[in-house]
């Protein structure tokens, strides 16, 4: 069964190039990041257990719902457009002399080291290991006082500006800006010590320079690129666990971050585990603003005979990682797969598409194509969704305003 299911993907991902001509486009990249995970998981010795054929059938619908969405968006934008054409106005995003993006840079800059002292303050707080305390703060399991409060919009603002300045730079142009940025964000995902921070921020820079200059066939820069990004993860990972007892040796860890989601999905989507409230997971951002005015009791997510130790489960090394299907399955099951596939695949293509067009769109595929990346690692759409709205929310102004006469003197 895994042998067809990899030769359906590929086949997929065949189709989807031949379609869009990219190897950038969502319905190439999403069946083919699903293939070559899976082939891994074939050719590898991991030592992780089998897949069940359930799962693969799983992952199978998963992908041709999505697919599906992405067609289904094509075909009608196409309709409206009559042609879809790769082209962007060079006039689009000249933003240097509007307020818009400069509010954005000196939110980062004026934001920047208070939210430091701040972080600073709640390692203190919980003590120990510098870096696993910065990832317990982060994640939450250990609570402290100390709050980001308004801070944590910080580390948005100085995303979308850094990639701002990024599509904005030029050859031969001072590159200051960009430089300070660079370093802000970069700081700033050494304080959040997960490696899917610094794989959003490098990924999407990849990507945004690749469609900015039309690149649709990556070369063997990516490569490099690539391995660069593999040992940051690697180095994260080790870093955060200096003060944990739960230390596993290197080749260990790559296998489990990259497959291990796969038998931990497996071993969930045979058992009888499921949500106790209805999609906890996939209408998060909803059922955290119905606490926050009150309509609905502060009551943490549960699940109906949990199989897990601390959201843990052996692969037969521990994991917390459970692939971009993990949560949706817990909420709803098969219908939670198709619906959830078939919805992203229509906003990624959408965004595909505008970033074709116009350059604030860039900034929001860029992440988007991460999250398309790292399906088998983790869901970033349902459960960060006030994420993802800020930043389609904090690009379009930039492109909402380009064109007004917002000036600061």
């Amino acid at each position: 069964m895994l042998v067809v299911t990899l030769t359906l993907l590929f086949l997929l991902s065949f189709i989807g190039i031949f379609i869009s001509k990219s190897m950038l486009s969502p319905e190439f990249i999403s069946p083919f990041g699903w293939g070559v995970i899976l082939l891994l998981y074939l050719v590898l010795n991991h030592g992780l257990y089998n897949l069940s054929d359930k799962v693969l059938i799983i992952v199978l619908l998963w992908n041709f719902s999505l697919f599906l969405g992405v067609l289904i968006t094509r075909f009608f934008l196409m309709l409206k457009n009559k042609k879809i054409k790769n082209k962007r106005s060079e006039a689009d995003f000249n933003l240097l002399s509007f307020g818009v993006y400069r509010f954005y840079y000196w939110v980062s800059i004026i934001g920047f080291f208070p939210t430091l002292y701040i972080i600073y303050k709640q390692t203190q707080a919980i003590g120990g290991d510098f870096f696993y305390s910065l990832r317990m703060a982060n994640t939450g399991i250990i609570e402290s006082d100390i709050s980001l409060g308004i801070f944590i919009y910080v580390y948005v603002f100085a995303n979308i500006a850094y990639f701002t300045e990024f599509i904005l730079i030029k050859k031969g142009s001072s590159k200051k800006r960009f430089v300070i940025l660079l370093l802000i964000n970069f700081i700033l995902a050494i304080t959040t010590a997960s490696k899917s921070a610094f794989l959003f921020l490098m990924i999407s820079t990849l990507v945004i320079y690749l469609l900015k200059n039309k690149i649709f066939f990556p070369n063997f820069k990516v490569v490099k690129y690539s391995f660069v990004t593999i040992i940051l993860m690697i180095s994260i990972q080790t870093l955060r666990d200096s003060g944990s007892s739960a230390k596993i040796d290197g080749s260990t860890l790559l296998y489990t971050y990259l497959l291990g989601g796969l038998p931990a999905l497996d071993k969930i989507v045979n058992s009888e585990m499921s949500s106790s409230q209805f999609g906890q997971n996939t209408f998060s951002l909803v059922i955290n603003f119905l606490k926050k005015i009150g309509f609905k009791e502060n009551i943490s997510k549960n699940y109906v005979n949990d199989i897990t130790y601390d959201s843990y489960i052996n692969v037969p090394y521990p994991t917390n990682v459970y692939t971009v299907i993990g949560p949706i399955w817990l909420d709803f099951s098969y219908l939670g797969v198709v619906l959830s596939a078939f919805f992203i695949g229509i906003l990624v293509c959408f965004f595909y598409i505008e970033a074709n067009k116009k350059s604030w769109a860039l900034i929001v595929y860029g992440y988007l194509f991460c999250i398309l990346v790292l399906q088998f690692f983790g869901e970033y759409i349902f459960t960060n969704m006030s994420l993802l709205l800020q930043i389609i929310l904090l690009s379009y102004l930039l492109y909402f305003f380009s064109n007004r006469k917002l000036v600061w003197k």
